[in-house]
């Protein structure tokens, strides 16, 4: 479609899906993650004072997840008045999955 007015920006935001990848493709860390995932559905005393279960994030997914906020800022910032931005994974965690 020609129109000056009409701009259209496509981007891949892969470094998450990459560090997903990598956690996955790593049996010892992803049966420790598992495993303690497992643990703390099921644990009574932690069900008993909590709803659901958190896991802590590595720092190397903190840093990831921090520079993926910061682009998507930068992009959201430099758009013009009246823009629409939409924001679409596409899936979840799939390395996992495909292992």
């Amino acid at each position: 479609m020609k129109n000056d007015k009409v701009h259209f920006i496509w981007t891949q935001f892969s470094e998450l899906h990459s560090y997903l990848k990598k956690q996955a493709e790593d049996s010892d860390s992803l049966n420790e993650r598992l495993a303690e995932m497992m643990a703390l559905q099921t644990c009574q005393n932690n069900s008993a004072k909590q709803k659901g279960f958190k896991l802590k994030a590595p720092a190397e997914l903190k840093e990831i997840m921090a520079r993926m906020d910061a682009r998507i800022y930068n992009l959201y910032s430099s758009l013009p008045t009246n823009a629409m931005m939409i924001i679409f994974t596409g899936h979840g965690d799939t390395a996992i999955v495909r292992r």
